[in-house]
């Protein structure tokens, strides 16, 4: 058992669809780093920053890392970009009864969305402030992008992978 979540193929849809858009001399943070798979691409000409709810998960980041869940912990004015690969499977959300959270509720904060899979991303989009964001999705979610307030945001990919649509939403902040 991982204690972070795996590389899969979300992440690696997420990954090349981020690796077409103009990301240079930005200051990204990946919110939920996991494997640190997505962040550790961008440091050649970016400032980076991970965070994770998992202490474990944040080893494998190759820049600055902060343990953070969701947003909190974090300066949304100084950040340019966001990237999210959140749980989204409709599993419930652990609620850990202790302090520091277990192994097994950092295990279940990596994949477990609560209902439709959305309550973590509503979460996100109700409290990110920042220039911009890419957020991966699945259509079980039922993420409606004219229903995000605050943002201009649009699928930039679509891709059919294990069973289910996976989307890559880009949200830019109205003026």
């Amino acid at each position: 058992m991982a204690l972070f979540y795996l590389p899969s193929e979300d992440t690696y849809t997420l990954l090349d669809t981020m690796r077409g858009e103009e990301l240079k001399d930005k200051v990204i943070v990946e919110i939920g780093t996991g494997s640190a798979t997505i962040i550790n691409t961008f440091l050649r000409f970016n400032h980076c920053l991970a965070t994770d709810i998992n202490p474990h998960a944040l080893r494998n980041a190759k820049c600055d890392a902060i343990q953070s869940n969701l947003l909190s912990n974090l300066r949304q004015t100084e950040i340019d970009v966001i990237i999210f690969n959140p749980p989204y499977l409709n599993e419930q959300v652990a609620q850990c009864e202790q302090k520091k959270p277990c192994e097994k509720c950092l295990e279940i904060c990596s994949y477990a969305g609560g209902k439709d899979g959305s309550e973590v991303i509503w979460q996100f989009l109700k409290a990110v402030r920042t220039k911009e964001f890419y957020l991966l999705v699945i259509r079980l979610n039922k993420i409606n992008v004219e229903h995000i307030p605050g943002y201009d945001v649009r699928v930039i990919r679509q891709r059919a992978i294990l069973g289910e649509t996976i989307y890559i939403l880009h949200g830019v902040r109205k003026n």
